[in-house]
C-alpha cells in the first residue's frame, strides 16, 4: 500500500522513474517513504493539494537534476507543515498557498500571513554528510566528540529568515485588512557535536521572545519537522 508522500509525489512527477537514481523524489516514491503524512493529510483537508503540487513542481524542475532541487523541494514541506500547524495546533483555520510575487507563503483569510522558513545545518556539515553517505552506502559512522557551541552562522540564519519574512509582509500592508504575520521556522538539525538542549534551543527561545517584542510578528520554531510540538511558540 502506497503512502501519502509517494502518492503525492507520483501525482506531482508522473515521470518519476526517469529521474536519476539518487534523486530524492525517485527514492521516496520507490521506497514508499512515509514522511510528512500528517501534514499532507491536513493540506488535503484544507483543499490545498493542487497548490502544494504546484509548489513542488516549481522547486524541482524536470531538467538536469541538481541536489539543490531536492533540498528546495523538501523545504516546501515546511510550508505544508506550517499550514498543518496553523489548522490543528494553533486552530487559526485553513491557510491557502500564495503565489503572488514577494508575498509570504500562506494566508489565512484576512487575519494572518505565514512565512515558512527552513534553517539548515552549516554548509560544512551538509557537505560532510553527503560525502559520508556516498562513501558508506547510506551509513554515517562517527566517533565521540566533545560538545561545542552552535556554528557562528546559526544566529545570522535566524536573523536573515525573520528579516526576509518582515520584508514580504511589509509589502502587503498597503491593502485593506493586511493581517498579522507568523514566521514559522523549521530548524532542520544541527551540526554534529552541538548540544541542542544546552546551547541552542534556549537561545532560540530568547531570540524569538525579543524579536516578537521588537517586530510585532509571532514566531514559531520547531525542530526537525516536529510541527505538532514546536519548542518555541506563543500560541
Amino acid at each position: 500500500m502506497s503512502t501519502q508522500l509517494s502518492d503525492l509525489l507520483t501525482e506531482a512527477f508522473p515521470a518519476w522513474d526517469q529521474l536519476v537514481p539518487d534523486c530524492w523524489v525517485r527514492q521516496a516514491i520507490a521506497g514508499d517513504q512515509a514522511d510528512f503524512s500528517d501534514a499532507i493529510a491536513e493540506v488535503d483537508r484544507c483543499q490545498q493539494r493542487e497548490s502544494l503540487i504546484r509548489r513542488l513542481r516549481a522547486e524541482h524542475p524536470s531538467r538536469e537534476h541538481d541536489e539543490q532541487h531536492d533540498e528546495r523541494l523538501r523545504d516546501v514541506f515546511t510550508e505544508a507543515e506550517a499550514l498543518a500547524w496553523a489548522a490543528t495546533i494553533a486552530k487559526l483555520g485553513c491557510a491557502s498557498f500564495q503565489f503572488q510575487e514577494g508575498a509570504p507563503d500562506l494566508r489565512i483569510h484576512s487575519d494572518w500571513w505565514i512565512e515558512a522558513k527552513t534553517i539548515h545545518p552549516s554548509k560544512e556539515e551538509e557537505d560532510f554528510v553527503r560525502a559520508a553517505i556516498k562513501r558508506g552506502g547510506g551509513f554515517i559512522m562517527r566517533g565521540p566528540e566533545q560538545l561545542h557551541p552552535p556554528h557562528p552562522g546559526l544566529q545570522n540564519k535566524f536573523d536573515s529568515a525573520l528579516s526576509d519574512a518582515m520584508g514580504k509582509w511589509g509589502r502587503q500592508q498597503s491593502g485593506e485588512l493586511p493581517g498579522e504575520l507568523i514566521v514559522f521556522i523549521n530548524l532542520l538539525g544541527l551540526d554534529f557535536g552541538t548540544s541542542p538542549a544546552e546551547s541552542v534551543l534556549p537561545g532560540v527561545e530568547d531570540w524569538a521572545q525579543k524579536q516578537e517584542e521588537e517586530t510585532g510578528a509571532r514566531i514559531v520554531v520547531c525542530f526537525n519537522y516536529c510541527w505538532q510540538e514546536p519548542f518555541c511558540s506563543s500560541f
